[in-house]
């Protein structure tokens, strides 16, 4: 009795990176960080941690004032958990938008 379902399913390997995301030395920073499987905020002291697919290769991160900046992941060593430590982000290295809504300046993130 009952009903029966077919359903078609797609596992996807996923990594946790976690750490720590500094702006010119300051942790309380509004931003916000894309590139796993949904988007997450840092906390006041700039933690944070996602989910992310294994095959992802940079994170997105989002900050209030328009900035965008890129934080590399390291390459795959075969483990689970991605422990980037402390990222120190800085105008050197983030797209800086423009008065016209484009975005100028660009290095990428270590």
């Amino acid at each position: 009795p009952g009903n029966v379902v077919q359903m078609d399913v797609e596992a996807v390997p996923l990594k946790l990176a976690f750490g720590r995301i500094q702006f010119n030395n300051q942790t309380n920073i509004s931003t916000r960080i894309s590139g796993g499987m949904a988007p997450v905020t840092v906390d006041k002291y700039g933690l944070f941690q996602l989910e992310t697919p294994a095959s992802t290769s940079s994170l997105q991160v989002e900050m209030d004032n328009g900035w965008t900046c890129q934080i590399k992941l390291p390459a795959d060593d075969g483990g689970n958990i991605i422990r980037l430590g402390t990222v120190q982000l800085s105008e050197d290295n983030c797209l800086i938008p423009a008065d016209d809504g484009l975005a100028v300046g660009g290095n990428e993130a270590k």
